[in-house]
């Protein structure tokens, strides 16, 4: 059987040819289109990769310092909260360790040429602050038993007199602030409002002890003025001195940083 051929009429060639030749007519077209998009992409792109202008550089520059700027603002305040936090602390840990030293009997760790209490001496221990060395303070111990309950070293001058583990000395310890923080005022009867620090009735010395077998505090300004309910330790920080702490120290034996 011989096959049939569809013939185009004004052409006479076959349909199926001439749908051939459209096709790769078609195909030649969408090529030219693509290659046209493409030239003409590269060359936006060529066109946008010149780089910055100096008006785009400065206010790149302008954003980078400024949030450099608060980063630096923020992490100095975080520094300056951390390093008074740290000096409250060591007060309130100094202030404790008196405070168990008096409760549970113990002897005076000794220094130098530091002479022993009496036989009959009761264990006493405390901490004193002086109003004119406001970076620094002595962990001592009361060798006069309960006839006085203060610190017998007098400050001269930036020194201790006796100085710590010398003759008849109480001092112990002598601990100096490094950081530059401060001890900025001595407060006894703290007068509170709405549970806020209010006012605050100043002294110039400040003598915390604690003896056996008691845990309660002793709050002493002078010699036989001890009639205190509460001691504050006012810190502030050498960076900013808006920062501040303040360790409280009822007379239950209480201690706490606020």
């Amino acid at each position: 059987i011989q096959k049939k051929e569809y013939m185009n009429k004004e052409t006479k060639e076959p349909r199926r040819k001439i749908r051939l030749q459209r096709g790769r007519q078609k195909n030649k077209e969408t090529h030219a289109e693509v290659c046209e998009f493409v030239d003409s992409h590269k060359f936006a792109g060529s066109h946008r990769s010149r780089g910055f202008t100096v008006v785009e550089l400065i206010v790149v520059i302008s954003i980078f310092a400024a949030l450099s700027g608060v980063a630096l603002f923020r992490f100095t305040d975080f520094s300056s909260g951390i390093s008074l936090q740290n000096l409250a602390q060591q007060i309130a840990m100094q202030i404790k360790r008196a405070q168990t030293a008096g409760s549970t009997g113990q002897f005076p760790n000794l220094k130098g040429t530091q002479q022993s209490p009496s036989f009959n001496w009761i264990p006493s221990f405390g901490v004193y602050f002086s109003g004119t060395q406001k970076e620094k303070f002595v962990y001592f111990f009361n060798r006069d038993k309960n006839e006085n309950q203060i610190f017998n070293g007098l400050y001269n001058n930036g020194s201790l007199s006796p100085g710590c583990g010398i003759g008849t000395s109480e001092c112990l310890d002598e601990i100096i602030v490094q950081t530059g923080d401060k001890i900025e005022k001595l407060c006894v009867n703290m007068k509170k409002n709405n549970g806020d620090i209010d006012s605050c009735n100043s002294v110039g010395n400040l003598h915390i002890t604690f003896t056996r077998p008691n845990l309660s505090a002793t709050i002493c300004k002078k010699a036989k003025d001890c009639n205190y309910d509460d001691a504050e330790i006012i810190i502030s920080s050498q960076k900013n001195p808006d920062f501040k702490k303040t360790i409280i120290i009822r007379k239950i034996g209480q201690i706490s940083v606020e």
